[in-house]
């Protein structure tokens, strides 16, 4: 393993400012640099492998919560050829930012050959249920700028489904945890499903 000291202040400290022309710059930045730096790498067949960890069963999930998460994962788009490379936990938690627009991705051990919108959601998903009052403007700067550089069908529909995906992933990497833990992300399925992922 290679390191190195990379310049940056941490993305969430930036909004913690709550300068809001160096936050609107952060997530229009965010947008460009996951469409044209992150997603142009494709998947080509014989690609190392990055396990994707699926949507398996998870026993603490209510039955109703289940069904519905279920019915929403079905608009998946989960076909090879439109694989990239996804960092799988994207977002202002995990990037540095500089005042000349430098970017620094974190913490890539989630990484994993899957749909562009595994990684978009993720970022709509996490401003929306930490940041709910600002989020449609954030959320909306940070799509605009992905779509400058990315030709991407994106609806509120699919947005959902694949934030479901994201947290049903993490549903599944809890399962030994504590209990607590388990309720947290029971319950932010929950806020998920009945979420409203527009930002027209």
């Amino acid at each position: 393993m290679v390191t190195t000291y990379r310049k940056g202040e941490h993305g969430q400290t930036i909004v913690e400012k709550k300068n809001a022309a160096s936050i609107e710059r952060l997530y229009e930045d965010m947008g460009r640099y996951l469409a044209s730096d992150i997603h142009v790498i494709t998947y080509q067949p014989g690609s190392t492998n990055l396990a994707n960890p699926g949507t398996g069963q998870v026993d603490f999930v209510p039955k109703h919560l289940l069904v519905l998460a279920q019915q929403r994962m079905k608009l998946l788009q989960e076909h090879q050829k439109e694989w990239v490379l996804t960092h799988g936990d994207f977002g202002i938690h995990n990037v540095l930012y500089t005042d000349d627009h430098q970017l620094t991705v974190l913490d890539w051990e989630w990484a994993s050959w899957a749909h562009p919108l595994t990684d978009v959601s993720w970022v709509c998903w996490f401003t929306a249920f930490h940041y709910p009052k600002q989020a449609p403007r954030w959320n909306q700067t940070f799509l605009q700028a992905y779509q400058q550089h990315r030709t991407l069908r994106i609806t509120e529909n699919t947005l959902q489904a694949y934030a479901v995906a994201n947290v049903w992933k993490i549903l599944q990497k809890v399962q030994q945890a504590p209990r607590h833990v388990q309720q947290e992300w029971v319950r932010r399925l929950e806020w998920t499903l009945a979420h409203s992922f527009s930002y027209d």
